[in-house]
């Protein structure tokens, strides 16, 4: 049994336990090995002549000195000899009825467990702690309550013992059976004592990687606490606990299910120490970052502007603190789409950061100027973005020529900078310096391959470099340079490179300019059926956009080819892709909005595809609807086709919008070719309601979609019954009327939405 180490010297000639010893003798003056060869005088006496309980007392104090002693005299193997014969002494006192016989093997094993573990050699130290836990059970019935209570701590720190040699899964099945140990002693233990075991169990949980066990173990034990949290320990102990359960919570389940323990574990910390205490910045820091990751970028911005307001109010408004918040803030905004407003965050940051100069280390200034660059680039300010991208690349170059050689930490972020204004020149369209920004994108990669250090990235992004090359060469219809350039990006692409439909749809563009319209469109197809091989990739959302503007082109070929059959079915299949790639992750999960102003920023950026799509797919169901009747092809698939446009365009551009009108003006158009008249006056309604609502009763474009309906409500009472249909001569002249009316609807219509938005907020629009 573990006994307490007395609390003031024992008297000369008083027995010393061999445990309390074991910690005493730790650090031993200069006379160490004077003192060793004394004891070891002292063990060969009591062989000579003393009893059994001499030579037990002489063989602990002289392990506990070769075992302890620091320096000169140090022999932990010996000890471990000493203790293992004074182990088989204390057995044989133990097996001839001794009373004292159980107490003396029990400590000889909590010695050697020290000892071995001191050693390092951890199967011995466990394997002697299992024994000594082994043996205290079976005494436990005879325990005092108090002993008990002591027998549970070496189940504790034997856990704890398992826990730092790295063995969890040994440390859960010890604390997992102190529960039973409790039960079977019979012993009410101290509530400390009991969260103690609670967290020592969760905590091996988690670091066995069984978030949802220790989860559930926090959860159990927050919620006893909570109703005992009155004085200042138990509120210190809450809010670790609240705090640990809210980071398994996010583990285990999602961000937002954890926000609401983030914020009690913020309250109980505001108890303890006010509003204005540092540590809360750094936990109003920590909600954010996950109420960013919730989806929830408002709050999560008042987080941060929280952890603002202490910094300011402790370290001062220019403080590199608060600059570390602005940054913060801009990541949320940048990441919401609030361009404008992360902007100032970033530029805030960096004035604070270049007043402390001599304090921030270059990759905070390079950080600033990344986040700059690019908020710039999002906000349409080009040379501005150039001017960052450029101070950027300086430092870079400059910390390239101080740290020189090939495991510079920084080399991957160079590239992947030159990579981000290498696309930020291509963007605004600095096309000579773009190329000359990829030539040295692609030096660098080509480099690496020489020196056979390259990778599956590596090799991805000189391929995508390449490609984006070819881009600006066939933007500057330098064919040559960008049939080149599409040769090599596929030859050094990975097998599974996800851009690799970017790479075959730019190959149908240099085939379409060179009027090889069969050509282009077989690799259209191609591209897209890569594109759909890889939805799932980082480089999705440029995909999304390559796949509808590669149907779009294939469209265009069969048209020039005059292969109506196969115009038809790569509309429907632009609609597929439509459904596929764009609505079911995106627009499916959305409720229908009044316009697209309704939409995030972020959002309506991301649906972008999404809202082409829909255009494309209406342009080209009325551009054919025509060649459909005189061929006797039934309009039903372009009605639902139509319909279903409709419902996409609820969720992306909202149902007051010019081009939901526009799709409900095509769906009258088919109406009227099938005869289906009051349909077809439905939806030349619904187009004009949502275009007055727009542009005033007064607009041509309004007018002349009034005068439409109206001219089908007066076709509707004067239809004559022929086998179910129209007279053709009457359907025509309705058509056409129809026809004269989509010109002025597209072409009016849309640009005075323009003009009224620009008027509204010009530097939006």
């Amino acid at each position: 049994r573990r006994r307490k180490a007395p609390s003031k010297p024992k008297h000369a000639g008083e027995r010393i336990p061999a445990v309390t010893l074991a910690r005493a003798v730790r650090v031993m003056s200069a006379s160490a090995a004077d003192k060793i060869n004394s004891l070891d005088e002292e063990l060969r006496k009591a062989r000579s002549g003393g009893t059994v309980r001499d030579i037990l007392r002489a063989l602990g104090r002289l392990a506990s000195a070769l075992a302890f002693t620091h320096g000169p005299g140090q022999d932990e193997s010996r000890a471990v000899d000493l203790l293992k014969e004074r182990l088989g002494l204390a057995e044989q006192l133990e097996e001839a009825g001794d009373d004292e016989g159980p107490g003396h093997v029990q400590g000889t094993l909590k010695l050697l467990s020290e000892v071995t573990l001191a050693m390092g050699d951890y199967d011995e130290a466990l394997k002697y702690l299992y024994q000594s836990v082994d043996r205290a059970f079976r005494n436990a019935n005879d325990a005092t309550d108090d002993e008990k209570v002591v027998l549970i701590g070496e189940l504790m720190e034997l856990g704890e013992n398992l826990e730092n040699v790295g063995r969890f899964a040994d440390a859960l099945g010890v604390y997992e059976s102190i529960a039973d140990v409790e039960s079977a002693v019979h012993t009410q233990l101290p509530a400390q004592q009991v969260a103690s075991i609670q967290r020592a169990l969760a905590r091996t949980y988690e670091r066995s990687g069984k978030h949802a066990e220790a989860q559930g173990i926090m959860q159990k034990l927050v919620e006893t606490e909570r109703g005992l949290a009155d004085d200042e320990a138990s509120r210190k102990a809450l809010h670790a606990d609240v705090y640990n359960l809210a980071c398994l919570t996010h583990s285990v389940e999602n961000a937002s299910a954890s926000v609401p323990l983030y914020e009690e574990a913020i309250a109980i910390r505001v108890k303890m120490v006010g509003e204005s205490h540092s540590s809360l910045a750094d936990r109003y820091l920590e909600l954010g970052k996950v109420l960013e990751e919730a989806d929830r970028v408002a709050e999560a911005v008042d987080a941060y502007e929280k952890a603002k307001a202490i910094d300011e109010e402790i370290h001062g408004e220019d403080s590199l603190q608060v600059a570390t918040d602005l940054n913060y803030m801009g990541t949320a905004l940048f990441a919401a789409g609030e361009y404008q407003d992360a902007l100032w965050a970033f530029d805030r940051a960096h004035a604070i950061n270049l007043e402390h100069e001599d304090e921030v280390d270059v990759k905070t200034l390079m950080d600033d100027a990344r986040n700059l660059a690019m908020t710039y680039e999002r906000c349409g300010k080009g040379s501005e973005a150039i001017s960052l991208f450029d101070e950027l690349m300086n430092l870079h170059r400059g910390e390239l020529k101080t740290h020189d050689g090939p495991y510079y930490d920084g080399a991957d972020q160079f590239i992947d900078d030159l990579e981000r204004y290498a696309a930020c020149a291509q963007s605004i369209g600095s096309n000579e310096r773009a190329l000359e920004l990829y030539g040295e994108l692609c030096e660098k990669r080509r480099g690496e391959a020489e020196d056979k250090v390259t990778d599956a990235d590596s090799a991805a992004s000189l391929a995508s470099a390449l490609n984006n090359a070819a881009v600006i060469h066939l933007r500057l219809r330098k064919f040559d340079e960008a049939l080149s350039k599409l040769q090599e990006a596929e030859k050094v692409a990975p097998h599974d490179f996800a851009e690799r439909g970017l790479i075959l749809f730019n190959r149908a563009k240099l085939h379409f300019a060179n009027k090889r319209f069969g050509d282009a469109a077989t690799e259209a197809q191609r591209a897209v059926e890569e594109v759909r091989a890889h939805l799932t990739s980082d480089a999705a959302p440029a995909l999304r956009e390559c796949g509808v503007d590669a149907l779009r082109m294939a469209v265009r070929c069969y048209e020039s080819l005059d292969k109506t059959d196969e115009v038809h079915q790569t509309i429907l299949q632009l609609y597929a892709f439509l459904e596929e790639a764009l609505v079911d992750p995106f627009v499916a999960r959305r409720e229908p909005i009044e316009s697209e102003k309704d939409l995030p920023p972020a959002d309506a950026e991301e649906l972008k595809p999404a809202r082409d799509a829909c255009d494309a797919i209406v342009d080209m169901v009325a551009a054919l609807h025509a060649e459909d009747v005189a061929e006797g092809q039934p309009l039903s698939k372009a009605a639902d086709i139509l319909t279903r446009v409709v419902f996409v365009q609820e969720r992306v551009v909202g149902g007051h919008s010019p081009e939901i009108a526009k799709t409900f003006h095509q769906l009258s158009r088919v109406f009227v070719w099938c005869g289906e008249l009051e349909d077809a006056v439905a939806m030349s309604d619904s187009a004009c309601d949502i275009m007055r609502a727009l542009l005033g009763s007064e607009h041509e474009t309004v007018v002349l979609l009034d005068e439409n309906s109206t001219k089908i409500r007066n076709a509707m009472e004067d239809v004559r019954e022929i086998d179910g249909s129209m007279l053709g001569g009457d359907l025509d002249a309705l058509v056409g009327d129809l026809d004269a009316l989509d010109d002025a609807f597209t072409a009016s219509a849309i640009e005075d939405m323009n003009l009224q938005d620009s008027n509204t907020d010009e530097e939006s629009s």
